[in-house]
């Protein structure tokens, strides 16, 4: 599981309506591992992940889609990069019209997952857990590795699901405790590779603080499995 939050320290109070899904430019993540108890939802959450061990900072910055860019991942119009302590780099695409958002696109020097045939919807901003509705869409669009190539369909899974209280320590970095909002995207995508049908769940969660809206936690953690070629990872 990749786990990253904000290096920072807060007291929050009551829920309030999440209006980016964005983090603030240049904010600084430790990136931290470990096995979690995210399963708490609903209402007056609590999510208490203990003592975390960080192994680096990471650096979001923003920018405007290149030219090639544009190419590759039609219709976008921010690009999400992510900097880690090793320096390689994992771009996030996202379309905005007016006060809705699409995904269309992520890569790393590993992977992309192109949506260029059918984008992901997030939501309408801004989201509000109990009044903006669960959001089922379908996607489907290209998968690239290093030495395969493959289309796929499938649907993403979107809603504001619960909100409560968060803590956590990380070593050499801090302690946090406030009251959090957060949004669960679940994407499930099926594939063939070859002639071996495959799939690929992709389950993130974003915690944003609601004293000022900013992402203060998130998680993400994928699946991978082509039976026929005795490949199940995560």
């Amino acid at each position: 599981m990749f786990i990253i939050f904000f290096v920072s320290t807060f007291l929050m109070n009551a829920q309030a309506p999440i209006t980016s899904y964005f983090s603030a430019p240049q904010s600084e993540y430790a990136t931290v591992s470990g096995d979690l108890n995210e399963v708490p939802s609903g209402a007056n959450a609590s999510w208490d992940f203990g003592t975390l061990n960080s192994s680096g900072i990471s650096v979001d910055t923003f920018s405007a889609p290149t030219a090639s860019q544009l190419v590759d991942y039609p219709g976008t119009t921010q690009v999400l990069t992510i900097t880690g302590v090793d320096m390689n780099t994992n771009d996030a695409f996202f379309k905005e019209d007016g006060a809705d958002l699409f995904f269309t696109g992520g890569s790393n020097p590993l992977f992309t997952l192109d949506y260029n045939i059918d984008n992901a919807f997030v939501g309408t901003y801004p989201l509000i857990f109990g009044t903006s509705p669960s959001i089922t869409d379908a996607i489907s669009g290209q998968i690239n590795t290093q030495d395969q190539s493959t289309t796929y369909t499938g649907m993403v899974m979107t809603q504001v699901d619960a909100y409560g209280s968060l803590s956590f320590d990380v070593v050499g970095q801090g302690a946090y405790t406030g009251s959090v909002t957060r949004i669960k995207s679940v994407q499930q995508l099926s594939f063939t590779l070859v002639v071996f049908p495959g799939s690929i769940t992709i389950t993130t969660y974003n915690y944003y603080k609601d004293s000022d809206g900013d992402l203060v936690f998130r998680t993400s953690e994928g699946a991978l499995n082509v039976p026929g070629l005795g490949i199940t990872q995560s």
